[in-house]
């Protein structure tokens, strides 16, 4: 398999006219998977307000981890997402900028461990869970960030089969999980209103 940026580049040679989102995610082939996760977990990484989108691209995340998770090679979309229209400029410039992002990426990943990228069902029930978590409507600041962060590095280590970015996702998303369950039991014993002051203490 080439990597994700000669992938990219090939795709945007293919390009001519107007096109479909779905024969964007076509073209994608195998590693559409990663790509969209990418893509849809890139705006949360940073620490800023997203409003309603969590929930709407969370629920794309989960339902990506799921196919994942069922075995599926290529990337299923619900028919009325697929036939969204998307000019040539638009696409072009979509895939130029994924394509600049894993060129630059590409200097520090690499396949490797590909035993532990490999386990596609553990790999696809993270990404879920993280996906699951990442919909919560918890107005935390970083609390997106925490569930983003590692929702972008299974999709780069998904792309670019890089079993030790995978490995280090895990720690991040583990992380994550703990910060969470704490917010819960903050919320569950002392109510929502000592979330703040707790915050304020730790930072």
């Amino acid at each position: 398999m080439s990597n994700a940026s000669e992938h990219l580049r090939a795709i945007q040679g293919q390009l001519s006219g107007s096109t479909s989102l779905g024969e964007l995610v076509k073209k994608m082939g195998a590693q559409g998977f990663g790509l969209l996760i990418f893509i849809l977990a890139a705006p949360f990484v940073q620490p800023i307000p997203t409003g309603g989108l969590s929930m709407a691209l969370g629920s794309l995340i989960a339902l990506l981890a799921a196919q994942r998770f069922l075995g599926r090679t290529h990337v299923w979309l619900p028919q009325w997402i697929e036939k969204t229209p998307i000019d040539e400029k638009a696409a072009r410039l979509f895939i130029s900028s994924a394509e600049k992002c894993f060129r630059f990426l590409e200097k520090f990943i690499h396949p490797r461990m590909s035993w532990f990228c490999g386990a596609n069902k553990l790999m696809a029930a993270g990404i879920f869970t993280m996906a699951v978590t990442l919909m919560l409507p918890i107005p935390i600041p970083f609390s997106n960030s925490l569930c983003a962060i590692p929702l972008a590095l299974w999709a780069i280590a998904i792309t670019e089969e890089d079993g030790l970015l995978s490995a280090f996702a895990y720690l991040v998303a583990i992380t994550s999980l703990v910060f969470h369950f704490g917010l819960f039991y903050v919320i569950l014993f002392f109510g929502y209103e000592a979330v703040p002051l707790i915050w304020q203490k730790l930072f």
